[in-house]
């Protein structure tokens, strides 16, 4: 068996040397195939769909219910503002032990 390996080393090195580099080329190189986009369509009808569905979802936005801006409870709420305390940000040198 180790003679076997031993006469056959380079043509175990190159065949797994081959494998990794079609591994490598079909999984990691190969560049993602383009968009094709069906023949009754054109681009710009696509496009154009997209576009009326943007178009539609803002104009559900708008159909938002803003009662909630008129109610008592949501005016008096307050913002709780708590302000931002300086530190010294670090050490002067970082690898120091002590300082």
């Amino acid at each position: 068996m180790m003679d076997t390996l031993k006469k056959n080393k380079n043509a175990l090195i190159f065949l797994t040397v081959v494998v990794v580099g079609f591994l490598l080329w079909k999984f990691v190189f190969k560049a993602e195939a383009p968009l094709i986009f069906s023949e009754t369509q054109s681009e710009t009808e696509i496009l154009a769909q997209d576009l009326e569905n943007q178009l539609s979802l803002l104009r559900s936005l708008r159909d938002l219910e803003t009662e909630i801006f008129t109610d008592p409870l949501f005016a008096n709420l307050q913002d709780i503002e708590i302000p931002i305390q300086f530190r010294p940000i670090g050490k002067s040198n970082p690898f120091l032990l002590s300082e």
